[in-house]
This record gives C-alpha cells, sequence and structure tokens, in this order.
C-alpha cells in the first residue's frame, strides 16, 4: 500500500493505492473542521456584543454577570477555607487537651459522665435508676415503666466513651 500525494488544495490528503484516506489526511481534514467551527463561533460572539443597535448592553450584561460568578466563586472559597481551617483547628484543639485520664477514666468520673449522658433527657426517670461503675463496667439498677426504656438506657450506656460492659439489672414496672 502505497501513499501518494494528490495536489495542493485545499482539504489535500494522501490516498493510498486503493483509494482510501490514510491517517494522516483524517488529521488534517479534521483541523480545517475545528478551525471552522472555531471561526463560527468567535464570529457569532463578536457579532453579539458588538452589534451597533444593542453590542453596548450585551457587552454591560456579560461584565456584570462575569462579576458576578466571580464574587460567587470567591464566597464559596472562602467558606470552604474557613471551614477547613475551623475544622483542622477543633481536630488539634481536641488532641492537645486528651490527657491519659481522659482516655481511661476513672470509676468515679465515668460514672459522672453516663449520669450526665444518660439523664439528659427529660422522660428518663432520673431518682428511679442509679449507675454503678466499677473497674469500667456500669451497672444500672432500679425500676422503669417499659422494656423499650430499659433497653434505651442500655444502649446509650454503651455509646459513652471509656465504658467496657454494661450490667443493666433494672426491673420493669407494670
Amino acid at each position: 500500500m502505497i501513499a501518494i500525494p494528490i495536489g495542493c488544495r485545499r482539504g489535500a490528503y494522501r490516498r493510498s493505492v486503493n483509494g482510501t484516506k490514510s491517517v494522516i489526511g483524517e488529521v488534517i481534514e479534521m483541523k480545517l473542521i475545528r478551525t471552522f467551527v472555531g471561526g463560527v463561533i468567535v464570529g457569532s460572539v463578536v457579532g453579539f456584543l458588538f452589534d451597533p443597535a444593542r453590542g453596548r448592553s450585551r457587552r454591560t450584561q456579560v461584565v456584570q454577570r462575569g462579576g458576578r460568578l466571580l464574587r460567587r466563586v470567591r464566597r464559596r472559597t472562602e467558606r470552604q477555607v474557613s471551614m477547613a481551617t475551623s475544622r483542622a483547628t477543633g481536630l488539634f484543639e481536641r488532641s492537645r487537651h486528651l490527657t491519659v485520664e481522659d482516655r481511661e477514666p476513672t470509676d468515679e468520673k465515668l460514672r459522672d459522665r453516663v449520669q450526665s449522658q444518660l439523664f439528659r433527657e427529660p422522660d428518663i426517670p432520673k431518682g428511679d435508676v442509679n449507675v454503678h461503675v466499677e473497674n469500667g463496667a456500669v451497672i444500672l439498677r432500679g425500676h422503669v415503666d417499659s422494656d423499650a426504656m430499659k433497653s434505651r438506657l442500655s444502649i446509650k450506656a454503651r455509646s459513652i466513651q471509656g465504658v467496657d460492659r454494661v450490667e443493666n439489672l433494672i426491673n420493669v414496672t407494670d
């Protein structure tokens, strides 16, 4: 298969002996199409913006919309940077304030933490439930009105940091 040139006319490309286009011809043809389409687009934009009747108002609109877009992008970026900075600062401060006793709290501190978390909700009866802590194990004693409340207290106590296990000895009263 031998490729031979076909003159110097516009869109000239090489054809092989059997008459099919070569890769070089297809590349040149695509460049011509892109150039033509690009010229049409640029010409349309220039005609639209520099129209003697309405060109000035259209140019003003483009400037205003472009400015609005830039301001919006700037505000979003500033917000995202601020949120990332705040998040990083919070993580740093949280890690700085963790001490050995916070990671492994004493039984007394753990009992206070469990009580404050459990009795935060107003529908949980404070006086009817007692909390004891022994070596990281939380023991719940007392009585509540329903099985749902009993299991809710148990689940909530397990989710507190520092609690190893929960022993639920709460009785359900009818």
